[in-house]
């Protein structure tokens, strides 16, 4: 740290700022981040995908032989077998039933055919009423967008036996019905039998909001006397485009010492370089990025710190303290230096020796931060602060 001639410690140069890391579904976490805003403020900007599927994540509230009066009625748990929601199974299929790994609207996707019991009604199995009669059943999946989330697009997919109605966050008008008619094929008393909603995907676009959405299916499978067993199902993919703004800080903060000449500690921009990771506890399966610095020429010795990066919509935590490493080309070791704990500053400091634009003012460097998620992080919408220190 740089001294004066009266022995007063001064000039340790510190810059705060907010990072935000947006997550995606099904094994794999992305981010991006906008160029600085010039003066104080940073802002970070990240565009991500979020697909949903028929699965592991689809819940059901049981079955009725009681048809519902209203949409409203039908959207209400208590009105079903289960009486709750419960994790879906998946089904049984039939041979006229779209194949989710060869249908285009599926094969992308890890989606599969689910019901409220593994077989069909009227099976050895399933004591889910009579195959005779007609059934109606209730699922639904969530998701959850940033708040504040602009949606480029949203599309959804599904294939159901016999019919269905699709609703959003809880609103009694439905987004989709089979063959466009809810009063007939979904609740009334006479629905086209001969329609095959299993054997192709009806297509529909949705409009969902930052924070929990929820997808809700009302799923009737229509009656045949002349049958013993009674096969049904839902099968369902659903693409979320958007854009969500990161929060905002402080960039540069109050630095005093050191002259124009020397140049001042900033953070000038941070480049996302790996923009998705897989968590298995590698940096090099991590997220990736580069801070551009420019660094006093007096105080070659460069450090950063991060707090713990939070989900607060799942209050999970991934760990700052060995998950995080620094390294720079400009330093005269490249060896990574790894942060041992939360909002403590890397140790040893990078040493700055070489200049990536001789002819700016200060030193330009890079600083390479990478980032491993351990095996079984919770997806999701993470954030962390971090701090950057010069030292003599």
């Amino acid at each position: 740290m740089k001294h004066c001639s009266n022995g007063l410690a001064k000039t340790v140069r510190v810059t705060t700022v907010m990072l935000t890391v947006f997550a995606l579904v099904f094994g794999s976490f992305s981010f991006s981040f906008g160029a600085p805003i010039p003066v104080a403020q940073a802002a970070a900007t990240s565009c991500s995908t979020v697909t949903l599927v028929s699965g592991p994540s689809t819940q059901t509230a049981g079955y009725t032989e009681t048809q519902p009066t209203s949409d409203a009625n039908a959207l209400i748990p208590a009105g079903y077998s289960l009486g709750q929601f419960i994790a879906a199974s998946s089904t049984e299929t039939n041979a006229l039933w779209v194949v989710p790994a060869t249908d285009s609207s599926f094969a992308s996707s890890s989606a599969v055919w689910v019901s409220t019991n593994p077989s069909w009604p009227g099976g050895t199995d399933n004591t889910e009423g009579s195959a005779q009669n007609n059934q109606w059943r209730l699922f639904q999946d969530s998701f959850t967008l940033p708040v504040g989330s602009t949606v480029t697009d949203a599309t959804l997919w599904y294939a159901t036996d016999n019919a269905a109605a699709v609703y959003l966050n809880g609103s009694v008008t439905p987004v989709a019905t089979t063959n466009a008619s809810t009063s007939e094929d979904v609740y009334g008393l006479t629905p086209d039998i001969n329609a095959q909603n299993f054997s192709s995907a009806f297509t529909t676009a949705f409009s969902p909001v930052g924070g929990v959405n929820t997808l809700s299916f009302v799923v009737r499978n229509w009656g045949i006397a002349s049958s013993t067993v009674n096969p049904t199902g839902l099968l369902y993919t659903a693409v979320i485009h958007y854009c969500a703004p990161g929060p905002t800080g402080t960039i540069g903060g109050t630095v005093t010492g050191g002259t124009s000449g020397q140049g001042v500690l900033t953070v000038n921009s941070i480049t996302a370089t790996q923009t998705t990771a897989t968590a298995d506890g590698t940096f090099a399966n991590g997220w990736k990025y580069i801070f551009h610095i420019t660094d006093p020429t007096n105080e070659p010795n460069l450090t950063l710190k991060f707090g713990d990066w939070f989900d607060a919509a799942a209050s999970s935590t991934i760990r700052a303290g060995g998950n995080i490493q620094i390294s720079s080309l400009q330093a005269s070791s490249t060896s990574p230096v790894v942060i041992t704990a939360a909002n403590l500053y890397a140790n040893p400091s990078l040493l700055l020796v070489s200049d990536l634009d001789p002819t700016a003012v200060g030193r330009q460097v890079d600083v390479v931060v990478e980032v491993k998620v351990p095996v079984g992080s919770v997806n999701g919408a993470y954030s962390t602060a971090y701090g950057v220190q010069t030292l003599p």
